[in-house]
């Protein structure tokens, strides 16, 4: 299984009809493809029995994950050789039981796989550049023979005495994966014959004869099916065929131990031997010494002193034994307690450090993710900070619009009052001069026309500039909502990068004192 793959998607349009066929291979994939050009469809009356190949037409190899071992590193390659074929489709009837004979290939297809002859090296299911054949052996023939080469999970044909927890055998990660393949292969299969079921349910009811249309929604799901039964079936078989290697390799590690064992207990039964001759020889002295302590009692009797103080020092002695055979059973009895209570300790120590070891990989795991929520958190805010200041250069450039505006308002107004008084002036001078004059009268017509005239246009320059003061007051109060906006979010920002940072310290903290 390849990580961080591409989808490169090919098309290769068939000469018999106008539907391509879609591949989506992975990126670092090599494959090789072989189209047969010959393609005929056909139509039969709708009560024929539609029939299907007996083998698939798409061999894939299925090739396990690689295990782990204590000795070296197995490096995967992941080439694989795809030969695919154009289906002869064939035509089918309109009735709903010829999805049987889909069940009944897929039965025929492992029949025909269990007659075939297993291949010999398992070196060949991992070659990249060799022909990898489908051909796999069931566990029934392999359990059935007695001579079967044990198989190692990529390492060297080594003593396994003693290392059943050393990595080398296969892991229950990777038997995890195989039967996660298997479940996959499972849904795969019953997602296509759900289809083809589908499919000829439609054909079925709606009472119409099979066309080309139907038979590639048919053929498709069909060799999909067939496709995923053939992985799921060699992924069954490679699995038997790990377990029986290793329940092999297990065996011949307990029969290794078995024959370490019975060579253990001869060698200690030789010792034993020995001891009890040596103890004889022991007891042979000993009844040697008691007659000559006899003698030598017989010939204490004549020193009454000697012996006295002799019985002294063997009283002496003998509570000496016994304080030092209690002192000894005492110390062997605390040894003892000492040895259960180290075994305990390493053990809850060892519980420790697994916990220990899980609870770091989680505040790793938990300093990444903060790490990169401060980088979004802190680019958020750079953006919040940009957009910011766009408002503001924004804002104040409709300020300074909307103080000229108001500038060129104020002139406006002065001009006018300015205009209206003197005209006040001139209307107060001539009432005091004796009247209005008659030749003055066109011209004060004239001026008076040319007041209201200039009157109306500062009333609409007035008005427009109010529009626009208004307009610009709206836009200001939108673009100082919006940058209150921005603030909020740039100081929510702000505190969530300090709560942030703050976690990554404590963090930082706590995976230093760990």
């Amino acid at each position: 299984m390849t990580k961080n793959t591409g989808r490169s998607t090919s098309y290769i349009r068939q000469p018999g009809n106008g539907n391509p066929i879609h591949l989506h291979i992975p990126g670092d994939t090599p494959i090789h493809l072989h189209v047969n050009q010959k393609t005929q469809v056909s139509r039969m009356p709708s009560s024929a029995t539609p029939k299907t190949s007996d083998t698939s037409q798409y061999q894939a190899p299925w090739v396990p994950p690689p295990g782990k071992t204590s000795s070296g590193r197995y490096v995967y390659d992941p080439t694989r050789r795809v030969r695919m074929k154009s289906n002869e489709r064939k035509p089918r009837s309109r009735s709903v039981e010829s999805i049987s004979d889909v069940h009944k290939d897929f039965i025929q297809l492992n029949d025909m796989e269990s007659d075939k002859e297993p291949q010999d090296q398992y070196s060949k299911q991992f070659s990249p550049h060799g022909n990898i054949s489908m051909q796999e052996q069931p566990y029934s023939s392999v359990k059935d023979k007695e001579t079967i080469k044990p198989i190692y999970i990529a390492g060297k044909n080594k003593d396994f005495e003693g290392r059943l927890n050393d990595g080398s055998l296969l892991t229950n990660v990777v038997l995890d994966e195989w039967i996660k393949d298997l479940d996959t292969a499972t849904n795969h299969i019953a997602k296509s014959a759900r289809n083809i079921v589908d499919c000829l349910e439609q054909v079925a009811y709606e009472g119409r004869r099979v066309d080309s249309h139907d038979m590639s929604r048919i053929v498709q799901p069909r060799d999909e099916l067939l496709l995923h039964a053939e992985v799921a079936g060699c992924a069954g078989r490679e699995l038997c065929r790990w377990a029986s290697s290793i329940q092999q390799q297990q065996d011949q590690i307990l029969n290794n131990r078995l024959a370490q064992t019975q060579n253990r207990e001869a060698t200690l039964t030789s010792e034993v031997r020995r001891l009890t001759e040596k103890l004889g020889r022991m007891e042979v002295d000993l009844e040697l010494a008691r007659k000559q302590l006899d003698e030598q009692q017989n010939e204490s009797l004549k020193f009454n002193t000697v012996h006295e103080s002799m019985e002294s020092v063997k009283n002496h002695l003998q509570r000496q034994l016994r304080q030092r055979e209690s002192e000894c059973s005492r110390l062997s009895v605390q040894v003892r307690n000492l040895e259960t209570r180290l075994a305990e300790q390493q053990a809850q120590n060892q519980a420790r450090l697994e916990t220990a070891e899980v609870s770091l990989e989680r505040m790793r795991e938990t300093k990444e993710a903060l790490k990169r929520a401060a980088k979004s958190q802190k680019r958020r805010a750079d953006e919040a900070e940009e957009a910011y200041r766009e408002i503001s250069h924004k804002l104040a450039t409709q300020e300074s619009i909307i103080a000229g505006f108001q500038t060129e308002l104020e002139n406006c107004a002065l001009r006018s009052r300015g205009r209206s008084k003197e005209r006040q002036l001139n209307d107060v001078g001539i009432m005091h001069d004796g009247g209005i004059v008659d030749s003055n009268k066109s011209m004060y017509a004239n001026g008076d026309k040319s007041l209201r005239e200039e009157n109306l246009r500062l009333r609409e320059v007035a008005s427009k500039c109010e529009q626009r003061l208004h307009a610009a007051e709206e836009e200001l109060q939108h673009l100082r909502t919006s940058l209150s906006t921005c603030e909020a979010l740039l100081n929510d920002y702000h505190g969530d990068a300090a709560m942030q940072a703050s976690r990554l310290h404590t963090l930082n903290e706590r995976l230093k004192v760990i």
